[in-house]
């Protein structure tokens, strides 16, 4: 943000001193143009520069309303990896038979 606007600030004093030496020349109007477009560009990524950096305030101050994920209450954290881990732990696995234990059974009843 800086950058631009450091070099903002230099193309609007470059304008002024042109337009104050006088302009008699083509020449002159097409630096003019050329000082108005790299102003104008500047002054763009500026405005977009700030846009993101209040946009990652905003952010910021969202996340520290709720829970850090490294904080004891990982199960009520809405971003921690751990939560979907905690609620496969309290179920208990689905487990079906193979079938080698099955004719182990089967063999055992005919015996």
């Amino acid at each position: 943000m800086a950058t631009h606007a450091w070099l903002r600030h230099r193309a609007q004093r470059l304008q002024d001193e042109k337009l104050a030496q006088g302009m008699n020349q083509m020449q002159d109007y097409k630096q003019i143009d050329v000082l108005a477009r790299y102003y104008n560009t500047h002054l763009r990524a500026y405005n977009k520069a700030f846009a993101d950096l209040l946009r990652l305030k905003r952010f910021q101050m969202q996340v520290k309303k709720t829970k850090p994920c490294w904080s004891d209450a990982l199960r009520t954290c809405k971003f921690g990896s751990n939560r979907k881990s905690a609620k496969r732990k309290s179920t208990p696995p689905k487990w079906s038979p193979s079938v080698s234990s099955r004719k182990r059974r089967n063999s055992e009843t005919a015996a």
